[in-house]
């Protein structure tokens, strides 16, 4: 692959604005950590479920996870991660993509999200037991706004 991918450094926020924002601290590999970084990566770079994605790996490394709105493999229950351990691998979303607007349009809700320059799709995989899950930035932002033909800029 190419060597655009960086590290997780510091403390990082993606979906700021949105009800499921996905909070990131860049953590040290330590004994709790079971899944080695090469499986972890592998598992990243083919998940289970993508939307249209922008370039390739943007972010990658190990962090701990604070977020809601995840999405998993099968019918179990959601994970919830609350500063859980989690190798995390961040793509950028592709604006230009198909997003399908309901037939009518939709009125536009009050106190929508804001538009945001980029919408990030992380992979998360479980640092003790591998468990993959995603999740996505919420776009209805910019999709309503698509759909409703408001200016977007």
């Amino acid at each position: 692959g190419g060597g655009s991918t960086r590290g997780i450094s510091g403390h990082l926020v993606l979906g700021q604005g949105t009800s499921t924002p996905l909070t990131l601290d860049a953590a040290a590999v330590t004994p709790a950590v079971k899944v080695s970084r090469s499986s972890a990566k592998e598992s990243v770079e083919h998940p289970f479920a993508a939307p249209q994605l922008s370039g390739g790996l943007k972010q990658f490394g190990l962090a701990r996870v604070t977020t809601t709105g995840l999405a998993a493999e099968g019918t179990g229950p959601l994970p919830s991660y609350d500063d859980h351990l989690a190798w995390v691998g961040i793509y950028e979303i592709s604006k230009s993509g198909d997003h399908s607007c309901p037939g009518e349009p939709a009125p536009v809700p009050t106190g929508l999200t804001p538009v945001s320059a980029h919408y990030y799709f992380a992979v998360l995989v479980d640092a003790t037991n591998g468990t993959q899950a995603t999740w996505n930035e919420d776009m209805s932002g910019l999709l309503i706004r698509q759909c409703a033909s408001l200016s977007i800029d």
